[in-house]
């Protein structure tokens, strides 16, 4: 049950604060029904890395479960993304790749390998993840915009385009189009395609809207969108950290006040 209410949540099928209050709830009931419970740790550990925000909290939360239950590939896939978000991509990849030897055939494993591979700048290796990522879930939200971002970041900007509109799910369609229209000198289009995704998804793709405004060399509105995806407790903030349509960013001070706000590494 918390599981589900987090990713209701983290999906806009609930309220954030409401969605993240019931996860918690539910994860401490089956914390207090069974201190040993491997999944229930695992719920509190997403609970305090995609929400709260508490780093520490989260690790200790990932590394019980892993004591309990050595091997266990959601506890590694988890621990991998906690990784990912401080910027330990060498190890993020380690614990991605242990959980999929345990796991093969769970395709967030290789999507969310794929996006340490990005921040990694190992694109081809992203592109060869999504690509069995959407091989395994071909129906699967965020499949063909994760594929168009790989060949985005390798000058692919024809191909990669192709992939965005392949999107099977509008927000993530919307937040992949501008970002190709533009590599492509498509003005326009990437202003109308920008335009709808904030029409209908500020309340919760936030940290795209501010991404594509990045990725477009307009950093003061990109920091407005980085500031409202952290008052929305947005559940894309924590992976701002490396996030290759960022970079633009990266010598203003904002940017490093932001991640001190988030107490990421710098």
């Amino acid at each position: 049950m918390s599981q589900a209410y987090a990713r209701q949540a983290d999906g806009g099928f609930l309220p954030t604060a409401d969605g993240y209050r019931q996860a918690r709830e539910a994860a401490e009931k089956a914390l207090a029904l069974d201190p040993r419970l491997a999944d229930a740790h695992l719920a509190i550990g997403w609970i305090q890395s995609s929400h709260d925000w508490d780093w520490a909290a989260a690790d200790a939360s990932y590394r019980t479960a892993l004591d309990l239950e050595p091997g266990n590939a959601e506890a590694l896939r988890h621990g991998g993304w906690l990784a990912h978000n401080l910027g330990h991509w060498d190890e993020a990849i380690d614990l991605m790749n242990k959980a999929i030897e345990r796991d093969p055939l769970r395709p967030n494993s290789y999507n969310y390998l794929g996006y340490v591979f990005l921040v990694a700048g190992r694109y081809t290796e992203a592109e060869a993840a999504f690509r069995r990522a959407l091989e395994l879930d071909p129906e699967g939200a965020t499949r063909h915009r994760a594929i168009g971002l790989a060949l985005l970041l390798q000058g692919k900007t024809d191909a990669a385009l192709r992939e965005m509109q392949q999107e099977t799910d509008e927000g993530w369609r919307l937040s992949g189009l501008p970002l190709a229209y533009h590599a492509l000198g498509r003005r326009s289009e990437s202003d109308a395609a920008l335009a709808a995704l904030r029409d209908k998804y500020a309340g919760d793709s936030a940290y795209q809207i501010a991404e594509a405004h990045a990725f477009r060399g307009e950093a003061d509105l990109a920091f407005e969108w980085l500031e409202r995806a952290y008052a929305q407790r947005d559940g894309g903030v924590p992976e701002i950290k490396g996030d290759r349509l960022m970079r633009g960013l990266a010598g203003d001070p904002r940017y490093k006040a932001f991640l001190r706000k988030l107490k990421l590494p710098e």
